[in-house]
């Protein structure tokens, strides 16, 4: 239904509320997604990889500029985690 309102294929799912579990991951492989979002704040993405991506919260009255450092920060946290070689 959502494809056919957006003239588009649509690859990714939002899990609602950010809320998922292996079923749930499960479910939108089956149903065709390519990669699931989720909302909580573990910075391990975990297996599977595509199906645990992390979600970077943006506001409505936030600007390009409050996203370019969310991202940066993002990518700070998780190397932070990673271990030193």
């Amino acid at each position: 239904m959502i494809e056919r309102e957006m003239h588009h294929p649509v690859k990714v799912i939002a899990y609602p509320f950010g809320i998922y579990d292996e079923r749930v991951m499960h479910a939108a492989s089956a149903a065709g997604y390519e990669f699931g979002l989720r909302a909580d704040a573990d910075l391990v993405v975990g297996k599977p990889l595509q199906y645990r991506m992390p979600r970077i919260r943006v506001g409505y009255d936030d600007g390009i500029e409050v996203f370019a450092e969310a991202m940066v920060l993002s990518q700070s946290q998780i190397n932070a985690r990673k271990p030193k070689q």
